[in-house]
């Protein structure tokens, strides 16, 4: 199964639902289910989202699926719209829209740089 590798907390507001879009740098031509990846190293979100989530968060590992739906330019995101994003996203980045979030229990791997594969599984 394809995969991304996010820092957290934005793996974990991925997969609980709470992120219908996420900003990324690159476009992709991938749509369908796709894992989300924890990076070992955390991000660095602002102190409500790290309250609101609460005790540790599981790193380098697996912790849940989405369904990647579409891949739009920022350019054409309409206002108030934009995705939330652990990545500074500038003009030209790419807007990935995701649903049907599913958590997982954590499953220990490593990440990898872009979409790369990982095996979860049934």
């Amino acid at each position: 199964m394809r995969a991304i590798s996010l820092p957290q907390p934005w793996a974990s507001l991925a997969v609980s639902g709470r992120l219908a879009w996420l900003g990324m740098s690159r476009r992709t031509s991938h749509r369908g289910p796709l894992a989300i990846h924890a990076r070992k190293a955390p991000g660095n979100p602002p102190a409500d989202i790290r309250w609101h989530l609460g005790g540790p968060l599981p790193a380098g590992a697996v912790v849940g699926l989405v369904m990647l739906d579409d891949c739009l330019s920022m350019d054409l995101v309409p206002g108030g719209m934009l995705p939330e994003s652990p990545y500074s996203v500038e003009p030209g980045g790419w807007a990935w829209m995701i649903s049907g979030a599913k958590e997982l229990d954590p499953i220990p791997c490593r990440g990898g740089r872009g979409m790369f594969e990982v095996s979860i599984g049934n």
